[in-house]
């Protein structure tokens, strides 16, 4: 970073040129590995050494946490993003309101979870070392502020490695202290030495952390973007939540258990996805001339169609096969669930894309809108269907996302020419296909209920490859006919 002179932070990187678009493809898949892979592994470890129920305190605790955290102003992120001057006094003063806000949302929350005693049995019991994840607000929160820096850099590299590190000494260490101590201090350490750790490799180093000082007219200048893209936050962790929670009296246990399956499972893909845009699609999005959008709109749907359509292809084709396989054979019912639910991931996945684009280009006023339809949507869903199908309400989260996908892609077309035939050729004709040769493996290769596990691996392989090669086909000769389109007009009300 160099200085202005006024002091300003001012990235020193040149707009990255279209062939470092792979490299930044690469640390950004590198980091959704991390984030998928490990903290998976450790769910699977915590989950046998922890009691059910007091999983579920812990779960309870962390949830509300995340929906604290995401009321405390994280969508000044994508303001800073949006700054082209006096940069060092906006992240002074973003850096501010950051820690202000934890001030005061850690002894809320903490409030809200003594509170929540009263109703939950048990955990008033192991209420002081739950109220310690409420420490995880104000260190995710002041990492925002040295990580815009970084995304403003371009630091690929930087980016995925933090968290490959946090992941790994985190849990290493919650596992340790599970073994030595206890399991349920174990995972708590887990979750606030990640924390902890992201904090200091994001803001380690020169010209990253600023110091906290509030100035009134950056505060005016931040207000507006910062408003409307935390109440797209603030919807996004609520829609990850309140629809299990309606879900549990309409549904019963048995229901919503089937129903935490598949969404563990779409989050995955919204997990892989959000890393991808936080790394690789809104830095070249809010970068001028790095790539046009037309073709950052392009590689991103194709980069997502390859991580994320392939899994979720052969997940939706083979979902008993891959339950059986991961989760144990009393869980089969749930397969048909967890099969539409891994495609609804897909879907969200999708729109991460256009989601990027406008929270990084002044529409978080039109992206909160589609975030609020999305919400409403979902809850009218659960309320609809669920007392009698939770497999429709996952069907209707398919068909409502895609057309919020559909929603938010019009939004931005007057950077992308053709929006719906851009994202048909790019996500929905691929992800078809995929679905169609992963299920022709199927249908060729039956399993019964006995299969061993070998022959479910086999299967399982022989589907993704055959998704590989038939998506990955059209997908080729996609782009090289996208290379051939002439670059649009800029629209004569788009924001630059």
């Amino acid at each position: 970073m160099r200085k202005t002179d006024r002091g300003a932070v001012a990235s020193d990187a040149s707009p990255a040129p279209a062939s470092s678009y792979l490299l930044g493809a690469v640390w950004a898949g590198v980091n959704a590995a991390s984030s998928v892979l490990l903290p998976f592994a450790l769910f699977v470890f915590f989950a046998r050494e922890i009691s059910p129920p007091v999983l579920g305190l812990i779960a309870l605790a962390t949830a509300c946490t995340e929906l604290f955290k995401a009321v405390g102003l994280p969508g000044v992120y994508e303001a800073l993003l949006q700054q082209k001057t006096d940069l060092q006094r906006c992240h002074e003063t973003a850096l501010a309101l950051l820690l202000c806000a934890s001030a005061v949302l850690v002894p809320l929350c903490v409030g809200t979870l003594y509170g929540l005693g009263f109703l939950v049995p048990g955990l008033h019991a192991h209420f002081i070392i739950l109220a310690l994840l409420t420490l995880r607000i104000p260190l995710d929160l002041a990492t925002v502020q040295p990580q815009a820096i970084l995304v403003a850099r371009l630091a690929y590299r930087r980016l995925a490695v933090r968290t490959v590190v946090a992941n790994l000494v985190a849990g290493g260490f919650g596992v340790l202290v599970a073994l030595v101590v206890a399991p349920i201090y174990g995972l708590v350490t887990y979750q606030l030495v990640q924390s902890g750790l992201t904090f200091g490799s994001t803001a380690i180093g020169r010209g990253l952390l600023v110091r906290p000082r509030l100035h009134g007219d950056c505060v005016r200048r931040l207000r507006s973007e910062t408003l409307l893209s935390t109440g797209n936050r603030v919807l996004a962790a609520s829609i990850n939540y309140l629809d299990q929670m309606a879900i549990a009296p309409l549904a019963g246990k048995l229901g919503l258990a089937y129903y935490n399956l598949g969404k563990r499972l779409e989050t995955t893909f919204v997990t892989v996805a959000n890393s991808f845009s936080s790394i690789l699609f809104q830095p070249l999005f809010a970068a001028d001339g790095a790539l046009s959008r037309q073709k950052a709109t392009w590689r991103a749907l194709f980069v997502l169609s390859v991580v994320c359509g392939i899994p979720a292809a052969v997940v939706f084709s083979n979902s008993h096969a891959v339950v059986a396989l991961v989760f144990g054979r009393r869980w089969l019912a749930a397969a048909p669930l967890v099969g539409w639910l891994s495609l609804n991931g897909f879907v969200r996945a999708v729109g991460m894309v256009p989601g990027s684009f406008l929270s990084v280009s002044g529409r978080n006023r039109e992206l909160l809108m589609t975030s609020i339809a999305s919400a409403i949507g979902s809850m009218a869903l659960v309320f609809a269907f669920a007392g009698s199908s939770i497999l429709l309400c996952a069907m209707g989260m398919v068909v409502k996302n895609a057309v919020i996908v559909g929603w938010m892609a019009w939004l931005s077309r007057g950077e992308v020419r053709q929006p719906a035939l851009t994202y048909a050729l790019t996500a929905l004709v691929p992800v078809l296909l995929m679905i169609s040769a992963s299920g022709m493996v199927a249908m060729m290769m039956p399993i019964g209920a006995g299969a061993t596990p070998s022959r479910s691996c086999t299967l399982l392989c022989l589907s993704g490859l055959a998704a590989l090669l038939v998506g990955g086909a059209w997908i080729g000769l996609a782009h090289l006919w996208s290379l051939r389109l002439p670059e649009p007009a800029p629209a004569l009300n788009a924001l630059p």
